[in-house]
């Protein structure tokens, strides 16, 4: 009997905080609790498919991200790990879809926590994104892509002038 009193008292204390307004807020709303807890943003991992590459990136974004930003990142981690074909480091011609729903493209401006929770992404080419690239200034960005400019102007001026070391 003893036994059953105390589970009665705990019951009863669990019920009590339960009802503070705080415990409350946090189980009913725990998106808007985390928010007000944590200064409005938090950090969560992506999976960004990148189209005609092989496996996803994964990295850490904070919740106040823009589309933009994280398009961005996924850009230079994708130059970092040296993966093909090059795509340069510029978001402009890039947009990120949603893995669930890619009939529309996100907003650039849209905060990336805003998605609706989504966390796997796809990242694909703008269909006039090779007019977008054309627009920026012309000199390469990537160390590759200068290596390679300088390796054909270098190789390329040398055999107009007739100096070729090909037997």
């Amino acid at each position: 009997m003893e036994a059953r009193g105390e589970a009665e008292a705990d019951d009863a204390s669990l019920a009590e905080i339960l009802a503070h307004p705080d415990i409350s807020a946090q189980l009913h709303r725990p998106e808007e609790f985390s928010k007000s807890q944590y200064g409005g943003s938090h950090k969560f991992l992506v999976s960004i498919s990148v189209v005609d590459s092989a496996g996803p990136l994964r990295f850490v974004v904070d919740s106040s991200d823009t589309v933009e930003s994280v398009i961005r990142h996924a850009l230079q981690e994708y130059e970092h790990e040296g993966r093909i074909p090059p795509l340069g480091t510029d978001p402009r011609p890039f947009e990120l879809y949603s893995a669930h729903d890619i009939s529309e493209a996100l907003d650039d401006k849209l905060r990336i926590g805003d998605a609706a929770g989504v966390r796997d992404f796809i990242l694909h080419r703008r269909p006039d994104g090779d007019r977008i690239a054309a627009q920026k200034d012309d000199h390469p960005t990537s160390w590759r892509s200068r290596l390679i400019a300088a390796v054909a102007a270098h190789f390329g001026s040398n055999s107009s002038s007739g100096d070729s070391h090909r037997p």
